[in-house]
């Protein structure tokens, strides 16, 4: 997946983990840019950034540090 933001933009993202089908111990988000504290299932939590240039996103089980998604960032 990926999203395009112009570049020196704020950017906003809320992450919300769902409650099916997901890790018990919920998800925590890691990038160059932030790292976010575990996030539990049914909860969420927002970010916010200056887009300086692309980068990419991934959660990660907390407890086993599996990566399990992506989404890249794209700063043009």
């Amino acid at each position: 997946t990926q999203l395009s933001v112009k570049q020196g933009s704020s950017v906003e993202l809320t992450f919300s983990v769902r409650t099916e089908n997901v890790y018990y111990n919920g998800l925590d988000f890691r990038s160059k840019n932030f790292r976010t504290d575990t996030v539990p299932p049914g909860t969420s939590t927002t970010v916010t950034f200056t887009a300086e240039s692309d980068f990419t996103i991934t959660s990660f089980w907390p407890a086993t540090s599996r990566s399990k998604a992506e989404v890249t960032i794209l700063v043009g």
